[in-house]
């Protein structure tokens, strides 16, 4: 439920158990993108903001004309609030889990895009 319009949201969460960190949100979109050369930079190295600036700065623009960048978030569909992230940057290096908004995509240098299509529950009459 956003906090602030009380619009419901579909996501989909990964597992604490995935592989999808660090994985970064477009500053416009829901949509998320994670890089085997930020993972690989990312573990075994003490988190820090000169790894996450160094990180931020060759992140790509997202397709939608936005751009993905270090503390972004996904944002609710209705009036674009932003889900806060409990963490700081440089927590969020080492989170595994990454939330998709329905028909968010999550992009891979290692796979094709994986869009995220949430059907709505249906309520029984």
């Amino acid at each position: 439920m956003c906090p602030a319009c009380q619009h419901m949201v579909h996501a989909w969460r990964s597992s604490g158990m995935s592989q999808c960190c660090p994985h970064f949100y477009c500053d416009r979109c829901s949509n998320a993108i994670i890089r085997e050369a930020d993972k690989k930079a990312s573990w075994g190295a003490p988190g820090s903001s000169e790894l996450v600036e160094r990180i931020a700065a060759t992140l790509p623009a997202c397709p939608c004309g936005g751009h993905f960048r270090a503390g972004a978030n996904p944002k609710c569909p209705a009036c674009k609030t932003q889900f806060a992230h409990p963490g700081d940057v440089v927590q969020r290096l080492s989170d595994p889990q990454v939330i998709l908004i329905h028909s968010a995509c999550l992009f891979s240098d290692q796979a094709p895009p994986y869009r995220v299509e949430i059907d709505e529950p249906k309520i029984a009459s």
